[in-house]
């Protein structure tokens, strides 16, 4: 493998594996490996498939594996370097594409769906879904909630009510959009808040999120407790 290939390779592998617990499911079945080799052995194919479907890439499985398979069996490889190192610059090309299309794309929805709601471009925008009578959280608190994000295409990019249990987090360690919904949301609420990205992730998400620059999120958040208060919530 070239250096070009190497590179990503191995910029993928660690990517996925520094990740949060989110990005690699754990199955509920019984599984059948016994030996450290084996378990090591679909850790590596789960962490590679979970790259290349976070990534969107169109991907032939069979070729894939058939193509693992030759490389650390020391098989000679059916493309060259040449071909490999041209196939990737195509590659690349495209993807770079095909993000600045979704971007634009995205962009032009957030844009939509602010303005179907009747607001300014630039602000948070809430519906609620069910107002609590508790307590509402000041910036020091710890809060314990449900979430679920989502892109203003309808992805789900995040979300707690998947893990089952709800998440807790200090109020002023989070991005500033809910930082400042969550202090005006009583508990027992649950809110479906639109944030502008200068509110969220700006310019530079974490690019294993699937997220994109300047993008609009929604989220819909329900907020269980504040910790360490008592707060009536009938």
């Amino acid at each position: 493998m070239n250096k070009l290939l190497a590179s990503i390779f191995l910029c993928s592998f660690f990517a996925v594996l520094t990740a949060s617990e989110k990005q690699v499911p754990v199955t509920k079945e019984k599984n059948e490996f016994k030996t450290q080799k084996e378990k090591l052995s679909y850790c590596m194919g789960q962490i590679i498939g979970e790259k290349i479907k976070s990534g969107d890439i169109e991907m032939n499985v069979d070729i894939l594996v058939a193509s693992l398979r030759d490389h650390i069996e020391g098989k000679e490889s059916k493309l060259s370097k040449v071909e490999m190192n041209k196939v990737m610059i195509a590659h690349n090309k495209d993807s770079v594409k095909r993000r600045d299309e979704r971007t634009k794309l995205i962009a032009q929805k957030g844009v939509e769906y602010l303005e179907l709601n009747g607001k300014k471009e630039n602000v948070i925008q809430y519906k609620v879904i069910k107002e609590g009578t508790g307590a509402k959280p000041l910036l020091q608190d710890k809060v314990k909630v449900h979430y679920t994000g989502r892109t203003v295409l309808g992805k789900i990019f995040d979300s707690s009510r998947g893990k089952g249990d709800p998440v807790e987090f200090p109020l002023n360690r989070v991005i500033r959009g809910w930082t400042e919904s969550l202090m005006l949301m009583p508990v027992g609420s649950r809110w479906e808040i639109a944030i502008p990205s200068h509110l969220a992730y700006g310019e530079n998400p974490d690019p294993r999120s699937g997220i994109l620059p300047n993008e609009i999120l929604i989220f819909d958040v329900e907020l269980i407790e504040i910790i360490g208060k008592k707060s009536i919530n009938k």
